[in-house]
């Protein structure tokens, strides 16, 4: 009795000895995710509460210019894209880097996202000025990673 009660007492041990552990957290290259609706008119709403009491993420001025992207507003803040947002961003003026790595996508229908030009991301970025599309920014030091207009 006592030799199955120490053989169950060291399975138990051992089934235990991987618990509480989890995998290693994957490492943090420091980019984020910035995003806010694009509403050029909308200037004196962005960062104000709406109906609810949230802080409306407006970006009144989106450009690109030469190797900056030029945003001004309010805008929602995350670690990862898929998070939710978790903190606004300032209202004021942020100027990120453009490299030749940079991917500048549209998404939304029926077809999935569309990979186009930093010229052409540029004429839509003029075009949706007051659209109300979402602006999406993933940077990376001071750097833009990946920019979308999403539908």
């Amino acid at each position: 009795m006592k030799k199955m009660t120490l053989v169950l007492a060291l399975a138990l041990i051992l089934s235990l000895v991987g618990c509480g552990q989890t995998e290693e957290p994957e490492e943090d290259d420091g980019s984020y995710w910035l995003s806010g609706y694009l509403l050029s008119s909308e200037k004196d709403k962005s960062g104000e509460p709406d109906e609810n009491g949230n802080p409306q993420p407006i970006v009144y001025v989106a450009k690109i210019d030469g190797d900056s992207f030029i945003v001004e507003g309010a805008t929602n803040m995350r670690q990862k894209e898929s998070d939710e947002a978790v903190e606004m961003g300032p209202g004021d003026s942020a100027e990120f880097i453009i490299t030749d790595e940079t991917v500048f996508q549209m998404c939304g229908g029926e077809d999935g996202p569309e990979t186009v030009t930093k010229d052409e991301f540029a004429g839509y970025l003029e075009s949706c000025a007051d659209s109300g599309l979402l602006l999406d920014l993933q940077i990376t030091g001071a750097k833009v990673t990946m920019a979308k207009i999403r539908a």
